[in-house]
């Protein structure tokens, strides 16, 4: 049996290289992490499995982005996803239906069928969600209407009641948008694309100004506004129909929160810093919870 343990400084992620458990004992005097005994039945995945030492360069290490740790059960084969066996969630404070969906790139309307929840999706901590693909096509899960400004929110939050956007007047911008099925997009911030959309970015990181404005891409509800998704900062998520959702990274300040009801042009959030320092904004947009290339909706 094999461990592998991480631990990250402020600018550094650190991975402790592969060791045979009887090995550890073995091993006296040595600096660095100690890796704990981990429990029989589950075990803990960090994806991607990079495997360094502490002398990696900068530069390399801007290749590495923390992921979400994947609990995987060690017992039954049904429900596999990704090859690894059957995947599972344990729901923390602050989580959300959205915010869980988002970070690992499933429909959130599978995400609810798989584990028999209907709307308002409460969720309670604790709960292990199952993180299996339902046979049903996303589309088909749930009704398909649209959001509109003013509709009656659900409480989609971890058992908690949700609050409206920051008090005081809205910041909103007049913008030049593009319709694409039925949604008015628009940039959430114009400046130099850093990085494109691909598969691994899943979305553009966009050059910005430290504390600079952020706007809706488009109308919808805030469905998640918090710190839960590792690798994305403060992280705020819009749902703007049943098949589409905008989310928006490294936010310094989040100015919405869980249920506000928000209009295209709103100020949301203020550019923040990647794990690099840089300032920037991560923007992605996902439809039927995969991820699509944002410029080929935005004006």
């Amino acid at each position: 049996m094999f461990l592998f343990e991480a631990y990250k400084t402020k600018r550094k992620l650190y991975l402790i290289k592969r060791l045979p458990i009887f090995a550890l004992s073995m091993i006296c005097g040595c600096k660095g992490y100690e890796a704990p005994l981990v429990n029989q039945s589950k075990s803990q995945i960090l994806n991607p499995p990079i495997i360094i030492d502490g002398s990696a360069s900068d530069r390399e290490l801007r290749a590495l982005r923390v992921r979400p740790r994947i609990e995987v059960s060690a017992s039954g084969n049904d429900g596999r996803v990704g090859g690894i066996g059957r995947q599972s969630h344990t729901v923390k404070e602050g989580d959300t239906l959205y915010s869980i969906a988002y970070q690992y790139d499933i429909d959130f309307r599978t995400l609810a069928s798989s584990n028999d929840l209907s709307p308002p999706y409460v969720i309670y901590t604790g709960r292990e969600l199952s993180l299996g693909q339902s046979n049903i096509p996303a589309g088909e899960l749930l009704n398909n209407s649209p959001i509109t400004a003013g509709t009656l929110v659900s409480d989609n939050s971890v058992a908690r009641t949700n609050a409206g956007s920051r008090g005081g007047g809205v910041l909103r911008r007049s913008l030049s948008s593009k319709t694409v099925n039925d949604i008015n997009w628009n940039w959430p911030y114009k400046a130099t694309v850093l990085r494109g959309f691909s598969a691994e970015s899943k979305g553009l990181d966009i050059s910005g100004r430290l504390g600079d404005d952020v706007f809706a891409a488009a109308s919808g509800e805030v469905v998640y506004a918090g710190q839960g998704v590792q690798g994305s900062g403060n992280l705020v998520i819009v749902r703007h129909t049943e098949r589409y959702l905008s989310a928006y990274a490294h936010n310094s300040v989040m100015l919405v929160s869980v249920g506000a009801q928000i209009q295209g042009g709103d100020k949301i959030a203020e550019i923040g810093e990647n794990l690099d320092g840089d300032a920037m904004l991560h923007f992605e947009i996902r439809e039927d919870g995969r991820s699509i290339d944002p410029q080929n909706v935005l004006p």
